[in-house]
């Protein structure tokens, strides 16, 4: 382990009163950095730095000297509106901001320092550089240099008395009104031998008006509205800094008295919940502005801690199960094997646990100590490397102090078992009433009318939700097999007595051959047998086919589940003939994710053949049409079939547009662990039918945590299937029309989307046919923001507030005032507060109309594989998502990694990928 060390000066800031627990100090974040081993961090552009804190619109990334969005505008027209919704934003009542506000930049020109500790080397040459040279102080050191009593002091008489001053805790700070010099200088003596010489100069007057000239149009988006909005972020959130811990745009209360009513912990020893408030500027339609204004989304904010803990006992509790974590038995773990040919040296599983430690920050306690050390430690990096030996780097035993926690500072996305993330959805879910409420007691502890700050700069807030007024989707009829169905908002359905849907193009595949699998003795023969007749009977109930000779194989793996050994089992699997397989069933005695993993490896790139797992539980219940119903489902998918299509999905105006010439596609990239070594894997889901109901996928590595998708790696996703897709039809043409919808990117990246990923796509059409001029629209999809409606509800004597119905379409109040982006619930939250996605149009060659799309895409959600009901996200996208997390188990476990180079390729899955292998 690699260790970097730092002093924590007593009463600075990088220590709270009280003492912070030793893995909440600092700026590390376990689970969230990346744990390869240090490179040159990229700088981040000034729209980079505010857009962490700040909703930018996609233009303020581009740098761009022009007055029109390169992003696909809102077409004209309006939708009919129905009812009324509340939405989480709170509008900034200023049109026009009159106070002057100056900026200015703060750094120290001189230090002198007596040093009483030993210092590396090269890092005392580097504080004698900086000597005599200008230079920002660290945010620790400056935040208690701006409060010193002489700067202080200073500034508040400067300027004739009556200036308001704000810091941003680095090196910039503003002013209203100027200070009476450009420049001032103050001497601070921090004791212990520390003296500094700071200067604090005037760089220049914000120009405020220029966020209304963005909006108006007049011009486009440059280094002044940047400017402006980040003067308001700091300008929210100077007065909850003194009473909160800010983390990027969330706000965190402090311990008072060792008690906090938002913390529940996940019944673990290492992890708790923490509840704060979510605050953000972003730019926004308002109906009574038709340029557009400012508001602030304000949310709960749900994020998980680490508990006050000793470093060893987070290392032991952070190894999953299926890890001896005792004490002495934890070395055996981290011990190098060889591979079965002897080639090469293989990391332990556990050792990349521990890799998620990586700049976590503790405090070493010698026993017996005269003086107790405050010297910081970093976890710079855990090295695998031959030149330590097996045994590893030796080093002497030390003890880790534990200390009262106040005021938690890192934050953590590791779970070491589904169960823990069961526990905190146990605890963020919450009915939209009680959800409104915590987010009106949020905006009222943030008391933005009392705010010193905001009003010494003259900012006003509106405290009330904005309202707006949604649009409501029809809700569509359902085709399937046997009969249609007319949906309203009350109708309960689901597959029992639905036939599957019958396709002209694409026909499901009749099953002949199913061989089931009894894993470590999960059922009795009689009831495996029971469970084919089950399966069976169901399956072609809903319509599936069976071909003429159908015959189950019942196979038996006799080991002892308590002590079963994935290598053990893997070697079973292995045993497995290569033959002709239609489907294989996997029955286990429970979930565990080391056994899915090994059957779905196995399954996907030996065999290349569909499985399915189920639980013996379930199995073995005599009735229970609803579970078969759904695994019939999955079953019908991978076999080629369609559960149902929307039979009202060709809106009239779109016919020439849908019929058989068009393609939908889902793009998402997911990244390995932080402190891990797995690479990044980029995950396409392609529409093969008619009714772009029944999708293929495919999965590459795309280097490591690299989002955006080159032209290499997309025409491994694409080609074959587009190609699939060709020889379907006769070979002879290509779609005309594609939707591509694109997941996990930042509005950063949208311009990289269309200059990177749309360029490679096209090509690609190109590869297959020159002649190819597929038109082509992008479309954005996340869930990953804070924006919530509630919507009115009259009763007899009050009013209440509930989730949207499916439709929902919200078009103003929280989108911006010129893209094309649109919020849209399309489904029924099973529990808590329901989220929409949010849908932003970048690039529209189609040409749709504004009501043509958003119906497209709700009706679409009707037509998902794995379940009756509609789904809260379009199913190219899911898809895409389910593809990628399946694509983790083919990974390939010989490779070795190096994420200072390309990533290895993942095993193959042949033709595979032209099936629903993810359902």
């Amino acid at each position: 382990m690699a260790s970097d060390k730092k002093r924590v000066d007593s009463g600075g800031s990088s220590r709270k009163s009280g003492g912070e627990s030793e893995l909440s100090e600092g700026v590390a974040k376990m689970g969230l950095e990346d744990a390869k081993k240090p490179k040159e961090e990229k700088k981040l552009s000034e729209e980079e730095l505010v857009g962490k804190r700040v909703d930018l619109p996609p233009e303020a990334y581009i740098h761009k000297a022009h007055h029109d969005t390169p992003f696909t505008a809102r077409p004209e027209g309006d939708l009919p509106k129905r009812g009324k919704a509340d939405v989480n934003v709170y509008r900034v009542l200023n049109d026009k901001f009159d106070k002057p506000i100056h900026m200015y930049s703060f750094h120290k020109v001189s230090i002198e320092r007596e040093f009483k500790f030993k210092r590396d080397k090269d890092k005392q040459d580097k504080d004698k550089s900086d000597k005599d040279g200008k230079k920002d102080p660290p945010r620790g050191l400056a935040e208690k240099l701006w409060k010193h009593i002489n700067v202080q002091t200073g500034l508040r008489f400067h300027g004739g008395g009556g200036i308001h001053w704000m810091f941003n805790g680095v090196n910039i700070a503003w002013s209203t009104p100027k200070m009476a010099k450009n420049e001032e200088r103050f001497e601070v003596d921090l004791g212990r031998s520390e003296t500094f010489t700071l200067v604090i100069k005037h760089t220049k007057q914000i120009n405020m008006s220029m966020l209304q000239a963005y909006l108006d149009g007049t011009i486009g988006w440059d280094n002044g509205v940047t400017e402006v909005i980040n003067f308001l972020d700091h300008a929210i959130r100077q007065t909850p800094s003194d009473t909160h811990k800010l983390i990027g745009k969330s706000f965190y209360e402090r311990i008072q008295g060792g008690q906090q009513a938002t913390v529940h912990p996940l019944d673990n020893s290492i992890l708790e919940l923490v509840k704060g408030s979510f605050a953000s500027f972003r730019i926004s339609s308002i109906p009574t502005k038709p340029a557009g204004g400012l508001v602030v989304n304000v949310d709960v904010a749900n994020t998980v801690f680490w508990q006050p803990l000793f470093l060893h006992d987070a290392v032991f509790q952070l190894i999953p199960n299926g890890f001896r974590r005792a004490t002495g038995q934890l070395q055996p773990a981290l011990l190098p094997t060889t591979s079965p040919n002897g080639n090469m040296t293989i990391r332990p599983a556990a050792f990349g646990h521990l890799r998620r430690l990586i700049r976590l920050k503790f405090r070493v306690v010698i026993p017996n100590a005269a003086t107790p050390s405050n010297m910081v430690h970093t976890i710079k990096d855990f090295y695998f490397d031959e030149r330590f030996g097996a045994q590893g780097a030796n080093a002497k035993n030390v003890e880790f102090e534990k200390k009262t926690d106040n005021g938690r500072t890192q934050k953590t996305t590791v779970f070491n078992h589904f169960k823990e993330t069961t526990r905190m959805i146990k605890h963020t879910v919450t009915k939209p009433w009680v959800r409104r409420g915590d987010i009106s007691s949020l905006v009222h502890s943030l008391n933005w009318p009392g705010d010193a700050n905001l009003g010494a700069f003259g900012i006003r807030i509106d405290g009330s939700m904005l309202h707006s007024q949604p649009s409501s989707l029809d809700f569509p009829s359902i085709f399937y097999g046997n009969r249609t169905l007319t949906l309203t908002p009350t109708t309960k359905y689901n597959i029992m007595g639905n036939k599957f849907f019958k396709p002209t193009l694409f026909k499901p595949k009749s099953l002949r051959h199913m061989t089931w699998v009894n894993v470590c003795h999960a059922c009795s023969n009689e009831e495996m047998h029971f469970a084919a007749r089950n399966f069976k009977a169901f399956y072609q109930g809903h319509g599936g086919s069976l071909a003429q000779g159908y015959e189950d194989e019942h196979i038996a793996i006799r080991r002892d589940w308590t002590t079963l050994s994935i290598q053990a089992f893997d070697e079973e699997l292995k045993k497995a003939p290569q033959k002709q397989y239609d489907i294989i069933f996997f029955v286990i005695p429970s979930y565990h994710v080391g056994v899915y993993d090994t059957i779905k490896r196995n399954m996907d790139h030996r065999l290349k053949v569909v499985s399915q797992v189920l639980l013996a539980q379930h199995v073995k219940k005599a009735n229970n049409g609803s579970y078969w119903g759904n695994v019939c489902q999955k079953v019908h998918a991978k076999a080629g079939g369609t559960t149902c299509v929307s039979t009202r999905q060709l809106v009239p105006n779109l016919l020439d547009v849908f019929k058989d010439n068009t393609m939908i596609i889902g793009l998402d990239v997911s990244h390995g662990a932080p402190g891990t070594d797995q690479p990044s894997i980029a995950a396409m889901s392609v529409s093969l039918d008619e009714h772009c109901a029944f999708y293929g996928a495919s999965c590459q590595t795309n280097g490591y945590r690299q989002e955006i998708v080159e032209y290499s790696c997309m025409r491994y996703l694409l080609y074959d299937l587009l190609h699939h897709w060709s020889e379907k039809r006769g070979g002879k043409r290509l779609p005309q029309n594609l939707l591509f919808f694109r997941d996990g990117v930042s509005e950063g990246q949208f311009q990289q989307v269309l200059d990177t990923e749309l360029k490679a796509i096209k090509q690609i059409f190109k590869d297959l046919n020159s002649n190819s001029d597929v038109k082509v629209t992008v479309i954005i999809a996340t869930k990953r923001h804070h924006i919530r409606a509630f919507m009115e509800k009259k009763t007899s004597n009050k009013t209440e507030f509930a989730n949207p119905s499916p439709g929902t379409l919200i078009e103003d109040v929280a989108t911006h005032p010129k893209h094309w982006d649109f919020f849209l619930y399309s489904h029924n939250a099973l529990q808590g507060t329901s989220r929409p996605v949010h849908y932003h149009v970048i690039k529209d060659e189609i040409k749709f109309d504004r009501k043509q799309l958003p119906k497209l895409i709700y009706e679409q959600c009707f037509q998902y594989c794995r379940c009756a009901s509609p789904v809260s996200l379009h199913p190219a996208v899911y898809y895409a998502h389910l593809a990628a997390k399946r694509a983790t188990v083919h990974i390939n476990p010989d490779a070795n990694p190096a994420p200072d180079g390309p990533a290895p390729p993942l095993l193959s899955i042949g033709t595979l990928r032209n099936t629903m292998w993810f359902a």
